[in-house]
Formats: C-alpha cells, sequence, structure tokens
C-alpha cells in the first residue's frame, strides 16, 4: 500500500475509534454544563476524559511509583507542550532521561503531567516518576481537546 493511502486509512481508524469511545454517563451539576475535565483514579490506574455528559476518551494509565506517587486533588491543565525532553534528577539512583516526550499536560509547577509513553506499554501499572503516562492514541486526543485550563481531578 502506497504511504499517502496509508496514512489516510490510518487517520480514518483513528478517527472511527475516536468516536466509538464517546458514550454518555450519568450527569452531575458541572458536568451537565457541559464542561471539560478530566477524571485520574489511581487505583484503577484509569484516565477518563469528560465534556458534560460525554466520554471523549478512556483508557489504561501508569502512575507514580512508590515515593514518586503522583499527587492527589484537583489540578488543572497550566500549560502545554507538543513534545519535550523530560528528565529526572542528575545523579540519583532514579535518573532517567526521556526525548521528545509527546503530547504533554502539565498540571503542577514541580513538572507533573500527562503525556504519551511510548518506551513503555505497562499501562494498568504504576511506573512513572509522577507523571500520568497514557498510550500514545489517547495522549494525542487529550492534547487535541484540553485546553489550559482544563480540570484534572486526580483520587484513588
Amino acid at each position: 500500500m502506497p504511504l499517502p493511502a496509508l496514512r489516510t486509512l490510518v487517520l480514518a481508524v483513528c478517527a472511527v475509534v475516536a468516536l466509538a469511545t464517546c458514550a454518555p454517563v450519568g450527569a452531575t451539576d458541572a458536568e451537565s454544563a457541559g464542561e471539560k475535565w478530566i477524571d485520574v483514579n489511581l487505583s484503577e490506574q484509569w484516565l477518563t476524559a469528560y465534556e458534560g455528559q460525554w466520554i471523549i476518551w478512556s483508557g489504561p494509565i501508569s502512575s507514580g511509583r512508590g515515593e514518586y506517587a503522583t499527587p492527589t486533588g484537583t489540578f488543572y491543565v497550566q500549560r502545554k507542550a507538543w513534545a519535550e525532553d523530560m528528565s529526572g534528577e542528575w545523579g540519583t539512583s532514579e535518573y532517567y532521561y526521556q526525548p521528545e516526550v509527546p503530547w504533554v499536560l502539565y498540571f503542577t509547577a514541580r513538572g507533573h503531567a500527562i503525556h504519551g509513553v511510548y518506551w513503555h506499554s505497562r499501562f494498568g501499572t504504576p511506573t512513572s516518576h509522577g507523571c500520568v503516562g497514557a498510550p500514545l492514541n489517547g495522549a494525542s486526543i487529550l492534547y487535541s481537546w484540553a485546553p489550559v485550563g482544563t480540570p484534572i481531578v486526580i483520587h484513588y
């Protein structure tokens, strides 16, 4: 299959998958207003993005582990980055370097973010240094959909 045709096919499949993940849910007062918000359930290792009563995307994540647990509470998307290099503290046993981490939604000043993960597929298991890692397809949907200021509720 020629590359342009393959690219068109991939985009069509992604659009169908994105539409298929939308489903109505029971609405609260805030949700009824059509507001966008993201729910991160650390116990289930699951993220759900809502717009009003509709689920925009829902899927497994990998959150922070051990002493690097993802913080809980209500946060807001502070800034977005299409791709950024990420690293841990140099000289420690937990140092890491990940170049070009895609579709980053920062929600704390300390660097916690929801972002795409290309270096592992262990979603459903806490593995990170505090961020919320999502599969690439989900992270790209979230990045395109969530503006700065979108609420993120993180809980167990």
